[in-house]
């Protein structure tokens, strides 16, 4: 899903998460993918910095998620 090129639309690019891999990883970052709990995907990063309300680096290095209800953009 990660390999540029990868589409599952008719019109699509495939670049669009190959790019977020590449940022990711530029930032020392991991990214991976699994199973929605309402279905479409879940996006996890790995390896964040968490930033408190103030802008100061937590001492732990965490974890964001993000999911998708499984429609599609262009």
């Amino acid at each position: 899903m990660f390999e540029p090129g990868h589409s599952t639309v008719e019109d699509g690019t495939g670049f669009g998460l190959a790019i977020v891999e590449r940022v990711a990883e530029a930032h020392g970052w991991s990214v991976s993918a699994t199973e929605g709990r309402a279905g479409g995907a879940r996006f996890e990063f790995h390896g964040v910095d968490v930033v408190d309300e103030v802008g100061s680096p937590e001492l732990d290095r965490g974890n964001v998620a993000t999911e998708s209800d499984g429609s599609s953009t262009k």
